[in-house]
């Protein structure tokens, strides 16, 4: 599934063409929906974790029953930026979110434009985040905080990412320097 929100379904579908994807056949099977994120994150005119948990749900059996055995989704998040209400959790539900993702067969990428999310937003969603993308590449995220943990109002699990990140940069500088003698 890929959720559009800032850009249109046509636009999408026709990057994914321009990136020699196949994706008529995709289309044609159900094997690839473009759906805006108004018909789900923001469906009602709010946003509501309880409303978009069950919507994931939903999607899962939809896609087992579909004979899938599992499931991918791409988010633009600028639907957060909407002001609708219920935006205003985004970091706790997308630590929720990833709970989720670890207890059924489906991967999420949420797709941020930086330059439109304040830095403290950016900041609080790679917080909860186990794998960051950035450009092309990938990076397991050693400041995620775990979302059992999680509370978007601590402060002290922020200082602690901060400073378990800077210990595993420590380690791993250590161990280079002896590698390389």
């Amino acid at each position: 599934i890929y959720f559009y929100d800032e850009n249109s379904a046509e636009f999408v579908i026709e990057a994914m063409r321009l990136n020699n994807f196949d994706v008529q056949q995709y289309l044609d099977e159900n094997a690839l929906l473009v759906i805006s994120t108004r018909d789900a994150h923001l469906k009602d005119e709010h946003f509501g974790e309880a409303k978009m948990l069950d919507y994931w749900n939903q999607c899962i059996k939809e896609a087992k029953l579909a004979g899938f055995l599992s499931m991918r989704a791409a988010v633009e998040m600028t639907w957060a930026l909407s002001g609708l209400p219920g935006c205003e959790i985004l970091a706790p539900y997308e630590a929720r979110l990833n709970q989720f993702t670890d207890n059924f067969p489906v991967s999420v990428i949420c797709q941020y434009h930086r330059r439109k999310f304040s830095p403290e937003k950016i900041k609080a969603v790679i917080n909860v985040h186990p794998l960051v993308v950035i450009d092309d590449q990938v990076y397991q995220n050693p400041s995620c905080i775990e979302h059992e943990r999680y509370d978007d109002a601590d402060l002290d699990l922020d200082v602690q990412a901060t400073l378990d990140n800077l210990a595993l940069i420590r380690k791993l500088q250590t161990t280079n320097k002896v590698l390389e003698n």
